[in-house]
């Protein structure tokens, strides 16, 4: 029987290769999709774990006998290391757990191990003393305690990508032994990130851990926002594109297989006319089947690793065979291929069951396309010919056609509706940008008698060192914004302009015993020396107070003038230890009122500032603490730089916001770059998915077309002996299918129409419909070649061979 099964089927050469292709560009997509997907995300795993850890937080201030503290990393706080100016480093212990959830590595040397050794973050050590090396003893002060200790390691610079707490940097930057830390010092611990669960019942889970310990704790919030914040897209893409190509492979394969059974009713009458019980058409039905599968999956195998590698290299660019997530991919995929078994053994029997109480008669009568005689009474009140024979062809085999179109419309409709969200989700990038920082990602403040407060710590980066990165002749032009979220302007109400009145906040300060107001929504800019100068324009007043500039886009000629030599308070409040408020207030001058935007610029870039803004000489907000630094830095550099110089400011930045844990760092670029690639990947995969639902779909019409062609090639071959030529009959053959096509492309027309309405896309519309016009052409073309090669079949049967009978 197994023997007879590969003969029957080798015999039919045509369908075998049909066949096999469809099986194996099924299994090829499916397979491909899902390994690829699940390959990117353990590689984002991998990735996101080396740069941000592999814990999902961290437990503050907790005693040695926590519940399942053995499983954490334990880490304790020994003091800081005063370096210079604002820059300081935390002093502690890790034990192997830490170091291992951390992902943390050494450069050189190890992990102290006796009371005089200390390991140092790469950063700090050249912070501290960059001459220290390896094996040499130095002093140290930690704390108030000066001590000689041993460098045993350099560690790779860690701590700047971690999330931290807003009051304070709890991370080492420099290791001790675990005998030089207090041991009644306070224990704090890393919570492990369960790879076995999903990113939000890890979240969910580790939320409900620092909910029980009194909330003392954080999140560690890089790691799910950053690192791993597209692997439940990615994880939805891949699902839904693979049941998308599961349903339009079932009705595909189900047509093909429905007409395969069709053209073999004859077959079914010989062998049972030679003694074949049901059983045994069962039997070679199923060995038939496994042999298509068997030859299709050898098939694929190829196909699917030449996709996996290709999705991988052209969305995120990482990832590959990976061994340890091979038997899940080979299981995910041997599940899709057992359900499309099952659903074409399922369509097999039900052709044979079709033909059980049967006579032979019967079967070998059963495959002459007729239509019943409702159709026929129906056809036959038109009076055009091409009509009628347009109608006749339409209603045979109505249900397998109309499955092919619709596999052609979901084909159309899913490449539209993914392109439409990857282009969405792509975003509108039009920046110069090229670096962005900001030395805290996490600002804590409270409003405290009408006035903001901090209560996180005010960390800003070292006005030296953003001195220094300006020098840089690759950079064009920094934006400084200074940490002054804590600073009000405020006026008399009689001095503000009525262009002013509509930022005048609703609270009301006394400063002076007067009803004076605040400005709301403001900027703050601070100029060097240099630019100090052309501000004020050597301008001088009665009252011997420093001087403001005033930018104010739309105000008026005479509310300038009038604003001129009036004064402006900047006050200030700050949260002490104790809890108590302090609160110092400098009185400027305004000196120059303009009225327009903001405006610098250099080396081609340009930064402007649309809301009020105040200039300040920078010196001065500087010695008399009206601002500590600045807190964001936005940094443009030259156009056309080679790789050399884009690597040399690229290590000065990064540099910078190493010093700064919790800060954010962001190379513009990479970001545009990282932003994309889930849009990529999405683009990419509905590609695939339209490339093999269209193949599957134009093999099922060819199918359809040609079998219908095949059951009604007598009434052809008559239609020829009478004079029609062999165009004629390609063009009746090509209106049908352009007749479905139309309608197919009215349904997905029509459809996406409104799914645009739904989503209202920044993009304009114009955009998406001529994309739904590039769509439909293709499918169009695609369609004229089956018509083509339909023409090129018929071709090739004589007159005589179509008004042959079968015997």
């Amino acid at each position: 029987m197994a023997y007879l099964a590969f003969k029957s089927l080798a015999a039919r050469k045509n369908w075998l290769i049909l066949l096999l292709i469809s099986f194996a560009l099924i299994i090829s997509s499916i397979a491909s999709i899902f390994s690829s997907t699940e390959s990117i995300k353990i590689n984002l795993k991998q990735s996101a774990y080396d740069q941000y850890g592999q814990f999902s937080a961290v437990l503050l201030n907790q005693s040695e006998n926590l519940r399942d503290a053995e499983s954490y990393g334990q880490f304790r706080i020994k003091g800081t290391v005063e370096i210079r100016g604002e820059l300081t480093a935390t002093a502690g212990w890790a034990d192997e757990k830490f170091i291992g959830l951390g992902r943390l590595r050494l450069q050189s040397g190890g992990f102290p191990v006796a009371a005089n050794e200390v390991a140092i973050e790469s950063y700090y050590l050249k912070q501290i003393d960059s001459n220290w090396q390896l094996g040499e003893t130095k002093e140290l002060r930690i704390g108030d305690e000066l001590r000689k200790y041993k460098l045993t390691g350099i560690v790779e610079n860690y701590s700047a990508n971690w999330s931290v707490y807003a009051r304070k940097t709890p991370f080492p930057n420099i290791f001790v032994s675990r005998m030089t830390v207090d041991s009644d010092s306070i224990t704090q611990y890393l919570l492990p990130y369960d790879d076995n669960k999903s990113s939000r019942s890890n979240y969910s889970d580790t939320y409900a851990i620092i909910a029980k310990n009194d909330g003392q704790g954080f999140m560690n919030e890089h790691l799910y926002n950053n690192g791993l914040k597209d692997l439940r897209g990615i994880g939805i893409i891949s699902w839904f594109l693979e049941g998308i190509m599961l349903i339009i492979s079932t009705v595909s394969i189900v047509t093909l297989i429905s007409f395969f059974n069709a053209n073999r009713s004859y077959k079914y009458g010989v062998l049972k006319s030679l003694g074949s019980t049901d059983r045994h058409l069962i039997r070679l039905q199923l060995y038939q089947t496994s042999y298509l599968f068997i030859f299709g999956t050898l098939a694929a195998i190829p196909m699917t690793v030449i996709m996996h590698f290709g999705i991988i290299a052209k969305s995120y660019g990482t990832g590959g065979i990976l061994y340890d997530s091979s038997m899940t991919v080979l299981k995910e995929t041997l599940l899709w291929v057992m359900f499309l078994y099952i659903v074409i053994t399922g369509a097999s029997l039900f052709a044979i069951k079709a033909h059980k109480n049967k006579s032979l008669g019967e079967i070998f009568n059963s495959n002459r396309g007729q239509h019943s005689g409702r159709v026929e009474q129906w056809v036959d009140e038109f009076q055009s010919f091409e009509v009628k024979q347009l109608l006749r062809q339409a209603f045979l085999f109505p249900k397998r056609t109309i499955l092919s179109y619709i596999t052609m419309g979901a084909a159309i409709l899913v490449i539209l509706i993914a392109g439409t969200y990857a282009k969405e989700a792509s975003g509108i990038w039009t920046t110069d940008i090229d670096y962005y920082l900001s030395s805290q990602e996490d600002i804590l403040s409270k409003e405290i008698n009408q006035h903001p407060v901090l209560v996180s710590k005010d960390v800003t980066y070292p006005t030296v060192d953003v001195q220094q990165l300006q020098s840089i002749k690759e950079i064009a032009l920094i934006d400084k914004v200074p940490s002054m979220l804590d600073v009000l302007p405020i006026m008399k109400q009689s001095d503000v302009p009525s262009t002013l009145r509509s930022r005048v906040g609703d609270g009301r300060l006394d400063i002076s015993g007067n009803n004076d107001v605040v400005i709301k929504n403001v900027n703050y800019v601070l100029d060097s020396d240099d630019d100090w100068k052309g501000e004020i324009q050597s301008r001088s007043f009665v009252e011997n107070l420093p001087l403001i500039v005033l930018y104010c886009p739309d105000i008026k000629s005479d509310e300038i003038e009038a604003l001129i030599g009036k004064k402006v308070t900047l006050s200030k409040s700050t949260l002490k230890e104790s809890g108590d408020v302090s609160e110092e207030n400098w009185d400027f001058i305004i000196a120059r009122v303009i009225n327009k935007p903001y405006e610098k610029s250099a080396g081609g870039a340009k930064i402007q500032k649309q809301d009020v803004t105040f200039v300040l000489q920078e010196q001065y907000a500087l010695q008399n603490g009206i601002t500590k630094g600045y807190r964001d830095l936005t940094i443009y550099t030259l156009n056309n730089l080679t790789e050399t110089e884009k690597q040399n400011v690229y290590e000065r930045v990064l540099s910078l916001a190493t010093g700064t844990p919790g800060g954010v760092f962001q190379y513009i670029p990479n970001v545009i770059h990282d932003e994309r690639r889930i849009s990529n990947l999405l683009n990419l995969l509905s590609y695939l998915t339209f490339f093999v639902s269209t193949c599957l779909s134009f093999i099922s019409i060819y199918i359809v077309i040609y079998g219908k062609y095949q059951l009604h090639r007598r009434y052809w071959g008559i239609y020829r002996s009478l004079g029609m030529r062999l165009n004629r009959v390609h063009r009746m053959m090509s209106y049908e299918i352009v007749g479905y096509f139309f309608g197919a492309a009215l349904l997905s027309s029509v459809l996406y129409t409104f799914f645009l309405f739904m989503i209202r896309p920044s993009y304009p519309l114009t955009i998406y419909f001529r994309f739904l016009g590039v769509a439909l052409v293709v499918v169009l073309l695609l369609l004229l070649l089956v018509t083509m090669l339909i023409k090129n079949k018929i071709g090739k049967d004589s007159i005589a061979a179509l008004l042959k009978l079968d015997e």
